[in-house]
C-alpha cells in the first residue's frame, strides 16, 4: 500500500509540474547556446513577457489566411536582452523538432514578432502555442516576403543563441 501511495504521489507531482497542465502562459521555453549572455534557462512565456515591452498588433497570417490580434515582443529586443555581442544566428526549434536558423540579416531586415498571445489568449500547443513568430510587415505581393514563409514558426520550445 505504501509503494502505491508513493507512486501515486509521484505521478500527481509530475503531472502538476508538467507545462501542459500548468497552462500555456506557464509553458517553459529553453534559452541556450554559446552566445547567450546568461546561463541556460527555461523561462515561462509569462517570464519572457515580463522582460520586454509588449506590443499588440492586428496582423495577417498567410498560413491561416486571416488577421488576428497578436501580442508579444520583437525578436530584436530578445537579441538585445539575451545575446552576447558575437551572436551570429538564432536557431529556433519547435515542439515537433522543426527548426529554423535566423541571421542578423533576418532580424534587421524584417520586423519579427515573437508572439506570446493570439486574440489576448495564451495558446496551447494544439493551437500552435506557446509562442510563434509573425512577420509584422508581411506583404504577399513582395517576393522577399514570400521567401520568409518557411521561417514563420509556431509551437516554439527552444531558442539557441549561436
Amino acid at each position: 500500500m505504501r509503494i502505491y501511495h508513493i507512486l501515486l504521489t509521484g505521478l500527481i507531482s509530475f503531472f502538476i509540474s508538467w507545462p501542459a497542465f500548468a497552462g500555456p502562459g506557464n509553458a517553459r521555453i529553453l534559452l541556450t547556446g554559446k552566445n547567450l549572455n546568461i546561463e541556460t534557462q527555461r523561462l515561462t512565456v509569462k517570464d519572457l513577457e515580463s522582460t520586454f515591452s509588449l506590443v499588440t498588433l492586428d496582423l495577417y497570417n498567410p498560413w491561416e489566411k486571416k488577421t488576428d490580434k497578436y501580442t508579444g515582443f520583437w525578436m530584436n529586443d530578445l537579441i538585445k536582452k539575451f545575446a552576447k555581442p558575437e551572436l551570429k544566428s538564432l536557431n529556433i526549434k519547435a515542439v515537433d523538432n522543426y527548426q529554423v536558423e535566423f541571421t542578423a540579416q533576418d532580424w534587421t531586415t524584417f520586423k519579427i514578432l515573437v508572439a506570446t498571445r493570439v486574440n489576448n489568449q495564451y495558446q496551447p500547443v494544439r493551437n500552435k502555442g506557446p509562442m510563434r513568430l509573425i512577420y509584422a510587415n508581411y506583404d504577399s505581393s513582395n517576393v522577399e516576403h514570400e521567401l520568409t514563409l518557411t521561417k514563420w514558426m509556431w509551437m516554439i520550445k527552444t531558442i539557441e543563441f549561436k
